[in-house]
């Protein structure tokens, strides 16, 4: 595709304007990149960018070693981190996002279903707008909160 680059052993760069940077990398869409050894950018303008991480859907982006956007505009952002569903975000190490708008932050911490969050080290947020912030904490059903160091809603 027009400007597209395969730099590395086995790299490619396919669409318009992608990039494929690093052995085994690959850049696959209009404007994509993957950059690092075994990196993916799939789909327009998704982003992966150190060893193995992955940007899967338009707009996404995985940065950090091992970890993955998947679904438009989601991110992965720390070690291992995933953001999977439109606009999610997983950041910090282990921690995710998985469910529209949903938010893992801190450590090991998930936020699990549409809206929900998981804020601090190994907290989370699991139903439909459900909060866990604090160490610890968990927001279990729909609307609930656990706020504060080991605590539940």
């Amino acid at each position: 595709g027009e400007g597209s680059k395969g730099v590395g052993e086995g790299s490619k760069g396919v669409g318009e304007g992608s990039k494929g940077v690093g052995d085994g990398s690959a850049g696959v869409g209009d404007g994509s990149k993957g950059m690092g050894d075994g990196s993916k950018g799939v789909g327009d303008a998704s982003t992966g960018v150190g060893e193995d991480w992955t940007g899967v859907g338009e707009g996404s982006a995985g940065v950090e070693e091992g970890s993955a956007g998947v679904g438009d505009g989601s991110t992965g952002v720390g070690d291992g981190s995933a953001g999977v569903g439109k606009g999610s975000a997983g950041v910090g190490e282990g921690s995710a996002g998985v469910g529209e708008g949903s938010a893992g932050v801190g450590e090991g911490s998930a936020g699990v279903g549409e809206g929900s969050a998981g804020v601090g080290e190994g907290s989370t947020g699991a139903g439909e707008d459900s909060t866990g912030v604090g160490e610890g904490s968990a927001g279990v059903e729909e609307g609930s909160a656990g706020v504060g160091d080991g605590s539940t809603g």
